[in-house]
């Protein structure tokens, strides 16, 4: 047991923050004392921080004002979510993998949608996966059965295995050259 400084109560060892160059290895004052100062420093140091409130979990947070004003150069959601995790399971719960985004097209000519600042996947697997209810399997190839890699319609797409997709593909190249070369 030991006495906070700041608030006058006796507490246990666990409920005083550790400091690697105190004396006796603990602080002087209580986590709540100290977690009070750091709010009331913050709040009176100026416009240098400003508290905000989570999106998703709801927990106060501080951001540097001038991050939030000018709307930091690569991320957009400064402000709104206090850490990674919370921002990564808002997306998650409210279907941004499968929000309307800008798509272009990848070297092989399938349509490519962009998810967040680096990742990419093409369109035609998220469609399936949708369909499906569930990822796909690594193993799992979706075919496109009119051959137009644009042409995303559910309806439009086979899942299959890699030795199937192959079977189709050699299947269909054979029988078009039956009936064009024959």
């Amino acid at each position: 047991m030991k006495r906070c400084k700041k608030c006058g109560v006796e507490k246990q060892d666990e409920e005083f923050s550790v400091r690697k160059f105190h004396s006796s290895g603990r602080n002087t004052i209580c986590k709540q004392c100290k977690r009070d100062e750091y709010r009331l420093a913050l709040e009176t140091s100026g416009p240098s921080k400003t508290m905000c409130i989570c999106s998703h979990c709801g927990k106060e947070f501080y951001v540097h004002t001038n991050k939030i004003a000018k709307g930091h150069k690569y991320k957009t959601n400064v402000g709104r979510f206090c850490s990674r995790s919370c921002l990564l399971s808002y997306q998650h719960n409210h279907n941004a993998l499968f929000a309307p985004q800008p798509s272009t097209l990848d070297h092989a000519g399938y349509v490519c949608v962009r998810l967040g600042r680096y990742s990419k996947r093409v369109e035609h697997r998220i469609v399936a996966e949708r369909a499906l209810g569930r990822p796909l399997k690594k193993n799992e190839v979706v075919h496109h059965i009119n051959m137009d890699k644009t042409d995303n319609r559910p309806c439009n797409l086979i899942i299959c295995d890699q030795k199937y997709h192959a079977w189709l593909h050699s299947e269909m190249a054979r029988r078009y050259a039956v009936e064009h070369f024959a």
